[in-house]
């Protein structure tokens, strides 16, 4: 089981365009041999400024917008922990404006979202290669694409350098990031850092920060991510 906490600031051409945090907890279990499944949930926030052009230059108002994010994710999934991973998951959400906006998918202050995915990692060494792809329903007439090619390599064995490209219905993102578990943390704390970089309408930067801690046994990391999540 892990439960952990996520903050990140989002910036466009400089200016800061809002900032996020999640609070997040999951739980994998065995079904059969290399058949499992897991079931995680998140709940967040997030505080977007609406002063600022398409170009980044602020406007002359100082409106900010929060929004409140709920997440549920089911997970089935067949592992050999020496070869790699196949999965299918069904993800729920939720989004509630806590300002005077509506969401353009269904001109109220809440959206739902819906929607599947598969993912498949392969385990060589001390690298991890995975490949993903997940279809969302966005209110009750938008559908996004998503998919995604990812690298985790471990340098040692409390230590993952994550680096990942991925597109959003042919607007693209690249991330690289690291997760490292301290020896004298016991062992089940972990620490997050991440940076990304989003092609959207104008291009945005993402810090990522977060800590993960753990309630199963006292593992290096690798062996928790080949056998326990």
């Amino acid at each position: 089981m892990i439960v952990g906490y996520a903050s990140w600031d989002t910036s466009s051409s400089s200016v800061r365009v809002g900032n996020s945090y999640d609070i997040y907890g999951g739980v994998a279990f065995p079904l059969a041999p290399y058949l499992g499944a897991s079931l995680t949930g998140a709940f967040g926030s997030s505080t977007l400024r609406t002063n600022y052009n398409a170009d980044g230059t602020s406007t002359n108002t100082s409106t900010t917008c929060s929004i409140g994010n709920d997440n549920l994710d089911a997970e089935l999934f067949a592992r050999d922990p020496t070869v790699g991973k196949l999965g299918i998951s069904y993800a729920a959400g939720r989004q509630k404006s806590h300002c005077n906006g509506t969401f353009l998918t269904t001109g109220s202050d809440v959206q739902d979202t819906s929607g599947y995915g598969i993912h498949a990692e392969y385990y060589f060494s001390s690298v991890t290669a995975a490949a993903a792809y997940a279809k969302t329903n966005v209110g009750s007439n938008s559908e996004l694409n998503s998919a995604s090619l990812s690298a985790g390599w471990y340098p040692m064995s409390d230590l993952r350098i994550d680096m990942s490209a991925s597109g959003l219905d042919l607007k693209n993102s690249y991330m690289v990031g690291l997760e490292y578990r301290p020896a004298f943390l016991d062992e089940s704390l972990s620490l997050l850092l991440s940076y990304t970089s989003q092609n959207l309408s104008t291009q945005t930067h993402t810090i990522m920060v977060g800590i993960n801690y753990f309630f199963e046994k006292h593992v290096p990391l690798i062996t928790r991510d080949r056998y326990y999540r």
